[in-house]
């Protein structure tokens, strides 16, 4: 039967959950009984355990946190540095604003206001706290008996005299909903308080990052992957040509109740994926919300893009400012010896992120990255894609008596080598060097190092080291020693799965309510403004964790033991 020549596309493993098939020739066929080669004994002490303890800083099941009050929560986030730096003066700006003579006054006219920004700023907050999706229920929660505490943290209890108009139905102590709304428009736009949460979520970050125990250690192991946040609303939906530029919006208009034409798109910066079948959990009409974890959940880089876009293309925009975050890990200018930052890091993604792009940017912040071609999922159709590469054999140039199986994994002739992993990071560049070593008595040794090596496009398939001119060609997954079968890769996907995942479900979905349901996203800055105010209530609940155990001092030097280690 004829096999397919064609060259594995950049994009191999990205559609729908499962990767796409290999299929490049095999040169040989499998022996009877043979096995890939037994693992494995490591030749490196950089490469940081998978994480044991997974358990979130900011989880509600956590002694310190168990029962905590909603308005406490928002009274944290206010002990925030990021706080009373960012966020304060431009509350006081905002009142100011309010407060000044309008053109012709001298002074400004009629009644003292009874409410002010930081009113708005708590209701806001708090809003995000109790997952609640709109003002009207918020104020309903805060009437209601279980808030009486909250109530009174926040000062929503003190009586504030209605200025004229229809009594109040509501406690006098609650912001209206037209307070609400008309400060919201006037005095404290949408896109200026998402800008506000943003700075005070990279700042909350930083002081997390500087002040909370083991947080060096908790960065060397990282997860990356998106979630989609759908929305009510309409994304444009394009059609493109071959060459990938859009050439019509098919749903501009649609029909009206009077048979005339409207304008059909109600959120024009949001992204639509179709439903194939298969891809329920990534279509619709929405954004995606990529996310870069620690192995505590603690959210390093979050970026919100258009549905369409693509999880690689974008964790590949991301790098920059997740270097730029671990950098805050080590000495003041983030250089310097190994015991000033430089230390090894594993970033575990799914077989959606397969890029040799992506992985050529992560080493060169010293990341060496956990991605696989194919899927570890239990459907069929992902076992039969692993089965199908650990079946295959290219030749490599000059070790005859070595292959490269389609997981990258190394095997030898006779079945019975040994291969290890060898990884390090480079103390005057900071780049991560990643080695796959193979040693056989009968079979002599091979070693194999990421980025040096390319396919032929010739029958042969043979990989073969590439020459300068030809250095964009480089596969940067051979040589990788975090390949499919490795029990250390199984062990830090095992890991990402219940950790990220776990705080997608547990805390971004049931807790916060954000990734819920479909919302009534129309703006980019209303799911920007949402993401950074919960990512920014995780942040001040690890903070209020390590202030309530009373130990500050303690974690201040476990900080410096590990800095120093």
């Amino acid at each position: 039967m004829g096999v397919s020549r064609k060259r594995v596309s950049k994009a191999e493993g990205q559609s729908g959950g499962s990767a796409a098939k290999d299929t490049r020739p095999a040169l040989r066929a499998v022996q009877a009984g043979e096995t890939v080669p037994k693992r494995r004994a490591s030749r490196s002490a950089t490469l940081p355990p998978a994480p044991e303890d997974r358990t979130l800083d900011y989880a509600a099941s956590r002694e310190e946190l168990r029962g905590i009050e909603p308005g406490e929560v928002v009274l944290a986030v206010e002990e925030l540095r990021g706080f009373r730096e960012v966020v304060l003066p431009s509350l006081e700006a905002a009142d100011a604003a309010r407060l000044a003579p309008r053109p012709g006054e001298k002074k400004r006219r009629g009644q003292r206001p009874k409410f002010f920004a930081l009113d708005y700023w708590r209701f806001e907050m708090l809003r995000r706290v109790i997952a609640s999706q709109s003002t009207v229920h918020t104020r309903d929660w805060l009437t209601t008996d279980k808030a009486e505490r909250t109530r009174e943290l926040l000062g929503f209890d003190k009586p504030r005299p209605h200025g004229g108009g229809k009594p109040q139905r509501w406690m006098e102590g609650v912001p209206s909903d037209s307070w609400v709304s008309d400060f919201r428009l006037k005095w404290l736009p949408e896109a200026e308080l998402a800008a506000l949460m943003q700075q005070l979520e990279r700042w909350a970050l930083t002081e997390k990052l500087t002040s909370v125990p083991g947080a060096r250690e908790e960065c060397r192991v990282l997860y990356a992957d998106g979630s989609k946040l759908e929305t009510h609303a309409t994304a444009p939906i394009v059609k493109k040509d071959k060459d990938g530029n859009v050439i019509e919006v098919v749903n501009e208009w649609k029909k009206g109740r009077d048979g005339k034409k409207v304008p059909a798109i109600t959120a024009p910066e949001a992204g639509y994926v179709p439903n194939k079948g298969r891809n329920a959990d990534h279509s619709g009409h929405g954004w995606n919300i990529v996310m870069v974890m620690s192995s505590k959940g603690t959210v390093l880089a979050p970026r919100n893009v258009p549905m369409h876009a693509g999880e690689n293309t974008t964790l590949i925009e991301m790098v920059p400012e997740v270097g730029q975050v671990l950098r805050t890990l080590g000495g003041a200018d983030g250089g310097g010896p190994e015991r000033d930052g430089q230390e090894l890091r594993v970033l575990s993604t799914d077989c959606n992120f397969h890029s040799h792009e992506l992985r050529r940017e992560l080493r060169e912040i010293g990341i060496i990255e956990n991605t696989h071609l194919s899927s570890h999922a239990k459907r069929p159709s992902s076992k039969k894609d692993a089965k199908e590469r650990g079946g295959k054999r290219y030749p490599i140039d000059r070790h005859p008596d070595w292959f490269l199986n389609g997981h990258r994994e190394l095997v030898c002739a006779c079945g019975k080598g040994k291969t290890s992993r060898v990884a390090s990071i480079q103390p005057k560049t900071g780049k991560a060097t990643a080695r796959l070593k193979g040693e056989c008595p009968k079979c002599k040794s091979v070693t194999i190092t990421s980025g040096l090596w390319m396919q032929t496009d010739n029958a042969s398939s043979k990989f073969q080291q590439c020459l300068p001119h030809d250095r964009a060609r480089v596969e940067w997954d051979v040589g990788n020693p975090l390949t499919f079968n490795d029990p250390l890769s199984k062990a830090y996907g095992v890991a990402r799965f219940n950790g990220q995942e776990g705080a997608f479900g547990s805390q971004f979905t049931q807790r916060f309510g954000l990734l819920k349901s479909k919302r009534w996203f129309y703006r980019q800055s209303q799911v920007d403004l949402e993401v950074a105010a919960v990512v920014t209530i995780t942040h001040a609940l690890s903070l209020e964790r390590w202030r309530r155990m009373g130990e500050p001092k303690a974690a201040e030097d476990e900080n410096a033991q590990a800095i120093a280690a």
